[in-house]
């Protein structure tokens, strides 16, 4: 009896569904659906916003939520949004500053028959060096590419955050319960500190860095010797090349880069071979 009542409920969802469905190709768009206490349209919206070069915008400041941010090179400084309409990114110049501030609700798409993902693609002129960027934000993905900043300050949960090919004098990123990747970017000095994230280290070059760890993982990808200073403690592992060394471990090498931490994992990787793999 229960079974039954479940499949016309089932049935009943399904049929909800489609004459939503049916409605929005009617009306000549495509919609998604969430189900918030009955079914819920998704209403989207773009907006493209050129940054006019007479600002002289030297710092940027982002703070999101349940969003997709892009921040990458181009010919010119343009901001680029998807948004639910109920939740418009704000975008503001204050002097240099440029500040944007997109915090989406997280919901449960029930039918989705567009792209309803909340989005920010910032472009920045090829030739622009920044002061700053700073960045905060929850079950966000940050992705960073290809820029040059004095500064770089990043502050995020439960998301993900990747800095490739970037250029910088210092960065302090802290992360919980995140996936933070590093990749063919020159930082002299960096201070990371980590609880229950995942870091992914390729191809960095830096003088001076130290990671603080809890209930992590790090992973350092090089075809150089690295200097490293490592004082682990708790349930850690430290291995090079898939071989177990001592928790409290000094290397040698090129680069000075301390990591301390409590129940976490260091893989250290040189071979060409292993670089491939991963």
């Amino acid at each position: 009896m229960k079974l039954k009542y479940f499949l016309i409920g089932g049935l009943g969802f399904m049929l909800i569904g489609g004459i939503l469905a049916v409605s929005s190709y009617k009306f000549g768009t495509l919609k998604s659906f969430t189900w918030d206490n009955g079914p819920k349209l998704i209403d989207m919206a773009q907006d493209f916003q050129i940054i006019p070069s007479t600002e002289k915008i030297k710092k940027i400041i982002i703070h999101a939520e349940h969003q997709q941010v892009q921040i990458t090179r181009g010919l010119d400084f343009e901001v680029e949004t998807s948004y639910e309409k109920a939740y418009k990114p704000q975008v503001s110049v204050d002097g240099q500053t440029l500040s944007i501030e997109a915090n989406a609700k997280e919901r449960n798409v029930w039918i989705s028959l567009e792209d309803n993902t909340p989005s920010i693609t910032l472009t920045i002129p090829k030739d622009l060096s920044l002061s700053e960027i700073k960045i905060e934000g929850d079950d966000s993905y940050f992705g960073l590419t290809e820029l040059a900043s004095e500064k770089i300050t990043t502050k995020t949960y439960g998301g993900t955050l990747l800095l490739d090919s970037i250029e910088g004098k210092s960065a302090k990123i802290e992360d919980m319960q995140g996936n933070v990747t590093i990749n063919h970017s020159t930082i002299q000095k960096m201070a990371v500190t980590g609880r229950n994230s995942r870091f992914y280290l390729e191809d960095l070059t830096h003088k001076q860095s130290a990671f603080e760890v809890e209930n992590s993982s790090i992973d350092l990808f090089s075809k150089n010797e690295l200097g490293l200073d490592i004082q682990l403690s708790g349930s850690s592992t430290v291995t090079k090349d898939n071989e177990n060394l001592a928790l409290k471990t000094v290397l040698d090498g090129k680069d000075n880069l301390k990591i301390t931490g409590y129940d976490s994992n260091v893989n250290i990787y040189h071979e060409e071979e292993n670089m491939e793999d991963y």
